[in-house]
């Protein structure tokens, strides 16, 4: 698989950065890794680290890897950058 972009939802499994700056609003990310012991991090366009995460299991054993925002429109992303996913797929749902 590939990256996908439907609109508001996404589906990333390779590294990714957005090519707009502009502000995104992520109300919730989804990860879904394969194997334990790999890793996802997620930044803005500044390097700030928005959400780091090291999988226990494979999603089949522990379900996913979820991160939820408390209040999307002031939480925001100043841009997106997929730093570095090891396995699986990151589901991001835009508000």
């Amino acid at each position: 698989m590939s990256n996908s972009f439907g609109g508001r939802d996404w589906a990333l499994d390779t590294a990714f950065s957005t090519a707009l700056t502009d502000r995104f609003f992520v109300a919730r990310m989804q990860w879904e890794p394969t194997t334990s012991g790999h890793t996802l991090t997620v930044k803005d366009k500044n390097g700030n680290v928005k959400w780091q995460s090291t999988a226990l299991a494979a999603v089949s054993v522990t379900g996913p890897e979820v991160w939820e925002n408390p209040d999307p429109r002031l939480n925001y992303f100043d841009g997106f950058d997929l730093d570095t996913i090891e396995g699986g797929t990151l589901r991001v749902n835009l508000v």
